[in-house]
Order: C-alpha cells, then sequence, then structure tokens
C-alpha cells in the first residue's frame, strides 16, 4: 500500500471508502506537514463523494493551539488561512499544557486529545489524524524502550473508538517520502515546528538520530517495523479474547456495587493468564498507562485477600471484600443519589456523602429493588446515622449491625442511601428509626405488598458493562 498513487482519484476514493458515510470529518490540523497533506486529500474526497452525487461527510479542521512556541500565534493564522482558501470551516481550541511528570510532549497529547474527544458529539463523527508509516515504527521503538508488552507493541491502530465516534488514520499506511512528495508536488504550504529538531525529546532523537541509521543499514525499515506492530495486533486480540474467556468464568456481578472478581477463581488461573487479566480490565476501565499501577502488584493484593486494605490504580481502587476483589471507582463514591419518584412522594433530603442512584420501582419491574413493597408516606433519606435503629422479622438491631449483615462493603457503608420514618423534631430525636435501605429490605412497620419498590445502585457501578470487553 505504500506505493499508493495519491493523484489518482480511484485512490484518493478507496483510500476514504471505510468513513464514506460518516456524518462529519473532524481533522486534526497543526498546520504541519502531514496534517496538511491530509487536508488537501479529505477536501478532494469529499468533492469526488459530491462528483458522483453521493452525501459526503461535513468536513472541520480543528486547530490545538498548545501556546508552547513562540510562534504559536503565526500556526493559528497559518491555519486560519488554509482552510479559508479550502472553504473549510476551523475550529480553534486554545490548550494549557501543564505536565504533572509524564513530560511536555505527553502532557500536551493528553490535552489534544482531551479536545477531541469533547467535540466528538455523534456515533457518525470521525476524527482524522494524519499519522503515517514512519511515525509507526517511532511509535513501536519508543515504547519497546519503556519496556512494554505485546499491547504496547501493537503501536498506532489504523482506527479506533474514541468517545461517541471513531478515530481513523488514513495515512498509516504510507512512508514519510511520499506524503512529503505530495505536498511539493501540489505546492502545498505548511509549518515546521522548531520542537521537532529538539533532541532532548525522546520521539524527536529517534526520528532524527536512530530511524535514519536503522534505513541506512536496513532499507525497509519502516515497512518492517509496521509489519511487526501488524503482528503484536493480532497477538494483542489473542490475548483480548482469551482474557474475555477467563473474564466471564472469574468474574461475580452484585447488581450494586458493579463488576469484580472471585479472588479464589482468579487465584487458580496460571499467572500469566492472571496477568493478561489485569491488564484487560485495566485497560476496560480507561487506566491510562502513565497511572497504571504494576500488574504484580495487583496480583500480590489478591493473594493477600486483606479486607479493610487498598491498593490505588489511577482513579480507581482495589478493595477485597468477602472472597471479592473490586475495582471501585472513586468517583462512583460520591455526589448525591438522583431521585426518580412517582407523583405523591415526599422526601426531606440530607443527601450529603450519599453514592449512587435511588429509584422508585413499581412492582412487577424486572429490576431487582426491595424484595417487599414499601408504604407511601413522607420519609427522611440520607445516609447512615449513629444512633438509628431498625426492626427486622421481628427483631430489633442498630443500623450499624443491620449493614453488616447485609454484607455491604465496609467503604460503602457510609455512603449507602436509608430512608428514615420522617418523626418530628427527627434531629433531636434519641434513635433515628429506618424504614428502608434501597435495594436491600423494608423494615417491619413500613411494608407495604402493594406499594413500590425501592432499587439503588452506585453511580457508574456498570461502568465495566458498557466497556469494551467484548
Amino acid at each position: 500500500m505504500n506505493q499508493l498513487d495519491l493523484h489518482s482519484d480511484a485512490t484518493i476514493s478507496a483510500l476514504f471508502q471505510a468513513w464514506a458515510s460518516a456524518g462529519r470529518w473532524l481533522l486534526g490540523y497543526s498546520g504541519g506537514l502531514d496534517s496538511t497533506v491530509l487536508l488537501n486529500l479529505c477536501t478532494r474526497a469529499q468533492r469526488l463523494l459530491r462528483d458522483a452525487q453521493l452525501p459526503a461527510p461535513q468536513l472541520q479542521a480543528v486547530h490545538v493551539d498548545h501556546q508552547l512556541s513562540p510562534n504559536h500565534k503565526h500556526w493559528v493564522t497559518h491555519c486560519e488561512e488554509q482552510c479559508r482558501a479550502l472553504s473549510v470551516p476551523l475550529i480553534i481550541k486554545t490548550s494549557d499544557v501543564i505536565s504533572q511528570g509524564e513530560g511536555l510532549e505527553a502532557a500536551a497529547r493528553e490535552a489534544r486529545y482531551g479536545i477531541f474527544q469533547n467535540l466528538l458529539q455523534q456515533q457518525d463523527d470521525v476524527l482524522m489524524l494524519g499519522h503515517h508509516q514512519d511515525d509507526q515504527g517511532e511509535t513501536l521503538l519508543y515504547r519497546l524502550m519503556r519496556g512494554c508488552g505485546v499491547h504496547g507493541a501493537a503501536a498506532i491502530p489504523a482506527q479506533r473508538a474514541l468517545e461517541q465516534g471513531l478515530l481513523a488514520r488514513p495515512l498509516l499506511n504510507l512512508p514519510r517520502e511520499q506524503i512529503q512528495r505530495y505536498a511539493s508536488s501540489y505546492g502545498l504550504a505548511f509549518i515546521e515546528d522548531e520542537s521537532n529538531v529538539d533532541l532532548q525529546f525522546d520521539r524527536n532523537f529517534l526520528r532524527q538520530e536512530v530511524l535514519p541509521l536503522l534505513r541506512q543499514r536496513w532499507p525497509s525499515a519502516n515497512r518492517t517495523l509496521a509489519r511487526f506492530a501488524g503482528l503484536a495486533k493480532e497477538q494483542q486480540q489473542l490475548a483480548h479474547d482469551m482474557a474475555g474467556v477467563d473474564y466471564a468464568a472469574v468474574s461475580t456481578k452484585d447488581a450494586r456495587f458493579g463488576q469484580c472478581l472471585a479472588i479464589d477463581k482468579t487465584l487458580a488461573l496460571p499467572s500469566h493468564r492472571r496477568n493478561n487479566l489485569y491488564h484487560f480490565l485495566l485497560n476496560a476501565l480507561g487506566i491510562e498507562t502513565s497511572a497504571r499501577v504494576k500488574i504484580t502488584e495487583i496480583d500480590a493484593f489478591a493473594h493477600s485477600a486483606s479486607a479493610g486494605k487498598q491498593l490505588d490504580a489511577g482513579h480507581y481502587s482495589l478493595r477485597i471484600h468477602q472472597g471479592r476483589l473490586f475495582f471501585i471507582d472513586a468517583q462512583a463514591l460520591t455526589g448525591l443519589p438522583r431521585i426518580r419518584q412517582p407523583r405523591g412522594w415526599q422526601f426531606e433530603q440530607h443527601t450529603d456523602g450519599v453514592a449512587g442512584e435511588i429509584q422508585l420501582v413499581e412492582t412487577g419491574s424486572d429490576v431487582h429493588p426491595t424484595p417487599q413493597g414499601i408504604r407511601r408516606q413522607r420519609y427522611l433519606l440520607g445516609q447512615r446515622m449513629p444512633n438509628a435503629v431498625a426492626r427486622v422479622n421481628g427483631n430489633g438491631k442498630s443500623l450499624k449491625k443491620l449493614l453488616q449483615e447485609l454484607g455491604i462493603p465496609a467503604w460503602l457503608r457510609d455512603l449507602v442511601p436509608v430512608l428514615y420514618a420522617d418523626i418530628d423534631n427527627a434531629s433531636s430525636a434519641p434513635n433515628y428509626q429506618v424504614a428502608a435501605i434501597p435495594g436491600y429490605l423494608v423494615c417491619d412497620d413500613y411494608k407495604d405488598a402493594q406499594g413500590p419498590r425501592l432499587e439503588w445502585q452506585c453511580k457508574d457501578a456498570n461502568a465495566l458493562e458498557s466497556a469494551d470487553l467484548a
């Protein structure tokens, strides 16, 4: 494919055919060589579709001004002029790049992709980026030098899901030399980022020093590296499929807390499959490599089977409870519950620190609420109170003991919403009377067989279900 004739209309149509039915092409446009050629090719592909009287995607360019170069304002002006000449709408976004130890390049990339993600609003949006075959080899070498496994060696994918839409790289199989020749033949104007020659950046060192030396010795080095990345991608998919099989065998789900792993079943797997499973889960949860806890630490934590401890992994926290390993999103343990209630219901809410979503469900629903209906009256909704008491199956007990008996993990007991009887001057009463714990039970004095039932689950409890586990 590296010998494609980019002057041919048939070649251009074939190059963009996979994304021809998109509603919008959003092009990451830095003003440099690669994105300038891609912009030109996109306008040609769009025109060919219209000439064939076929629907053509809307084309918009996006320039992210990181404000890192003294020439950044000139770059903005250049992009505006080029897009105006092509009648392509241009979106300009400014970002403040703050490195928190991952390096300036990585921080800028994260900021840029964050902007792109926010702009991908529809399922038929496609983000076009100008990565080419040389970039593939550069990325592979960079990751190998950082000690990556087969997952990292797969390097740059030609296409992947991103937010609501897709990220596509139409030029990925083309060498930079061919892209340069195309720009010269069409007289395309582009800018040169002066930081590209700064060898303090690892990627620049690979691009300027290492890859040229490799090509002197092995002229087909770029194609060979790209081929290796393709083979690694196949191995990555095989590992992904195997992890999916193991995940189905060892995962367990409590509808209120989300996904978790049965520790005994997990530890029964061979170590290489456990490591593959942990890697799979971290990817599914969107934990970035820079924030990724070591796989060996997760395995040691699972072996410890020590309740009450936690292991942080990015914005997730690993917890152990009753023989299960939970991957808990810290953000899921914050925020107020969202109440969906039938008419006639009244709640006085004292919900600071309560997590999740409460839904009142009419009897007969196919969800998993409390097994008993609840009487319609006014209730106080809040979190665990120190003097709360409950009457269940004729027995009085403290709310603390009740939560323990229900098997609610210790880290959730202060976050589980509780309905209290709305007695007069409740705040000064010696004991709060528990009426119900949504999703678990209704206390004796508040049951109504004909009443609606209450469902509760942590916010984002189903994050793993909606992740790419297929």
